[in-house]
């Protein structure tokens, strides 16, 4: 009944991947240095790091409750894309022919 036409109410796991998207778009991300982000959050300032195990890390009261965050999630996907982007700078792209 409380659903509209198809639409419901996003899950957690939805909702932390809209507010990384959100971040992302609104570039509110700034490399401190290699492996340290500053990420501007709905509620505050918040430093995202990477340890040498591959892992993020937030600052954020979420996070020291749920071991995962939207600011930790938005970083992981901001290096991705960084990542991605270079792979294209060089014409190397997994799975694709050659890109001029």
């Amino acid at each position: 009944m409380g659903e509209e036409s198809g639409k419901r109410d996003a899950t957690g796991v939805e909702k932390l991947v809209l507010k990384a998207k959100t971040i992302l778009k609104e570039k509110r991300i700034s490399q401190l240095d290699k492996s340290s982000y500053e990420v501007k959050g709905d509620h505050g300032v918040y430093i995202v790091s990477r340890d040498a195990y591959g892992n993020y890390n937030c600052s954020c009261l979420g996070y020291l409750r749920r071991r995962m965050c939207s600011h930790s999630l938005a970083v992981r996907m901001y290096e991705q894309n960084k990542e991605q982007r270079k792979m294209l700078k060089k014409g190397v792209v997994k799975g694709a022919g050659y890109i001029p």
